[in-house]
């Protein structure tokens, strides 16, 4: 039988993103890890891992982020993939719950990579429509995550910053501000990173990622 938890709050500090091979001596060590990170589809089932996330949500709050939901299609959320977000939403109380800003599924295809988006009013309608789905279902508000963006549409009417920006406005969503998906994307497409971040809103970024990254 699964536990039972209470929303517990994530504090304003770092936390670290959960990886299967750290589980076994994150519940033997215990360390100060401010919260946990966890990709939500290696939850969505049952199994050891799951009975382990179980035990570590005893001791930190938890942050689920999802790879899945493919909020640039047209076609709309997967409802079969959102209800089992909804259960992994609902069996840890995560504090926080984000996705990104990308497409991901074709024809009923999943490819296996987050593709970037035509920034217009078109796309924006059916990510807002989308984004709305998720909330109403999950009964939350959804952190929406920038593109590491190796291309960019020509017929774009907007980028991306202004793009996110009208998104919280329409949904009230939030944002999950990656950095390091900033750099590249700033270093792919030839923008400044800092004007970026500047145009997001600035109350709206309820997490931040920092990672890596090498230049071929």
């Amino acid at each position: 039988m699964s536990r039972a938890f209470q929303p517990l709050a994530i504090p304003a500090s770092a936390g670290i993103g959960l990886r299967s091979p750290h589980i076994s001596e994150m519940l033997t060590r215990r360390p100060s890890a401010g919260w946990l990170e966890v990709h939500a589809e290696n939850y969505m089932g049952d199994g050891a891992c799951v009975e382990a996330l179980e035990r570590l949500r005893e001791i930190y709050p938890l942050s689920v982020h999802g790879v899945g939901l493919s909020l640039g299609s047209a076609r709309g959320v997967d409802r079969a993939h959102l209800e089992r977000l909804r259960k992994v939403c609902a069996r840890f109380q995560p504090d926080l719950v984000s996705e990104h800003l990308a497409w991901s599924v074709a024809d009923g295809a999943y490819l296996n990579d987050l593709l970037p988006l035509r920034y217009d009013e078109e796309a924006l309608a059916v990510v807002a429509r989308n984004v709305e789905t998720v909330q109403d279902t999950l009964k939350r508000q959804v952190l929406i995550e920038n593109l590491s963006a190796y291309l960019a549409f020509a017929d774009s009417s907007m980028n991306e910053a202004e793009f996110l920006a009208e998104l919280v406005a329409r949904t009230g969503c939030g944002l999950l501000l990656d950095v390091n998906n900033v750099q590249v994307s700033a270093h792919n497409l030839q923008y400044d990173a800092k004007a970026f971040i500047d145009a997001l809103p600035a109350d709206a970024i309820g997490e931040i990622h920092l990672a890596g990254h090498a230049i071929n």
